[in-house]
C-alpha cells in the first residue's frame, strides 16, 4: 500500500487476517463451505515473518473459493486428533503485480463434515522435489509440502513492493447477509458489494420456485454468462 512502511503494512494485513474471522466461503470441488475460524487466524499469524505470507492475505478468501481440492489425506495423527476425518489440498497459482506464485492450500474436514482453512504447518525435510506441480521449476519449498498456505516465487529474483499492494475494499458475506466496508473503500465499494448481495437474492429467488417464467428466462440469461449451473448450492 502506497506510503505505508514494512511495519504498518504487516499490522494492516494482520487487520485484514482477522476480519476474515468466522467467515465461510464456498468451495464448488468440496460442495461445501470452508470457515475460517481463530484458530487458524492465529497460527497463519504466528509466521507473519514471511513477507509472502503477509503478501497473500488479502487473497485468502478468493483462493479458498477457487482451488480444485482434489488430493485428499487421512489424518496425520488420528491418536492426536480423533475429531478430523481428513485434509484434502490443492495447488493453484495466482499473480500479483506481474508476479506469479504457486499457493499450496490445506482444508480439514471434521467428524461432522466441516470444512475449515487448516493454517498448521507441519515440520518435515526439504523435498529434493518440488513441492506442487511436479513438471513446474522452482518451486522448492523452504518450509513442507504440508505448509497450509505455501507461496512460492515462480519467476527468479522476484522483487516484491510490499507498499503498493492492493488491499480489500469491501466483502460481502452471503452467510450473515452482512455487507463489510473497509478503510481502503472508495466510490465503487458500496455498489460492487450491493451487486453481489443482489446476485444471491436473485438466485435464491429462482431457486424457491416463486419466480415468474419471465424473470427465470432473466436469471438463465444472467447465470449463463456468469457460469452458475443449477447442481451449485452456492454462488
Amino acid at each position: 500500500m502506497h506510503g505505508l512502511s514494512n511495519e504498518d503494512f504487516k499490522n494492516k494485513m494482520l487487520e485484514t487476517l482477522k476480519s476474515f474471522k468466522g467467515n465461510k466461503i464456498f468451495n464448488q470441488s468440496l460442495n461445501g463451505d470452508i470457515e475460517i475460524r481463530t484458530s487458524s487466524i492465529k497460527k497463519y499469524k504466528s509466521f507473519f515473518a514471511d513477507k509472502n505470507k503477509r503478501l497473500i492475505v488479502p487473497y485468502i478468501p478468493e483462493l479458498l473459493g477457487k482451488a480444485r481440492f482434489n488430493k485428499m489425506e487421512a489424518s496425520y495423527a488420528p491418536e492426536k486428533e480423533p475429531n478430523i476425518k481428513a485434509y484434502y489440498k490443492a495447488d493453484l497459482p495466482i499473480n500479483i503485480d506481474d508476479d506469479t506464485y504457486n499457493v499450496h492450500l490445506t482444508v480439514r474436514e471434521d467428524q461432522y463434515g466441516n470444512f475449515f482453512w487448516d493454517a498448521q504447518i507441519n515440520e518435515k525435510p526439504q523435498r529434493a522435489t518440488p513441492a506442487t506441480n511436479p513438471g513446474d521449476t522452482g518451486l522448492l519449498s523452504g518450509l513442507s509440502s504440508e505448509d497450509a498456505l505455501n507461496i512460492t516465487p515462480i519467476k527468479g529474483n522476484v522483487k516484491l513492493d510490499y507498499q503498493n499492494k492492493p488491499q480489500p475494499k469491501g466483502l460481502y458475506d452471503a452467510n450473515r447477509n452482512l455487507i463489510k466496508i473497509f478503510e481502503s473503500a472508495d466510490f465503487s465499494t458500496l455498489p460492487h458489494e450491493l451487486a453481489h448481495y443482489w446476485l444471491n437474492n436473485m438466485w435464491n429467488y429462482t431457486r424457491s420456485g416463486n419466480a415468474s417464467e419471465r424473470y427465470q428466462q432473466r436469471w438463465n440469461v444472467i447465470a449463463n454468462w456468469l457460469g452458475i449451473t443449477p447442481e451449485q448450492t452456492r454462488i
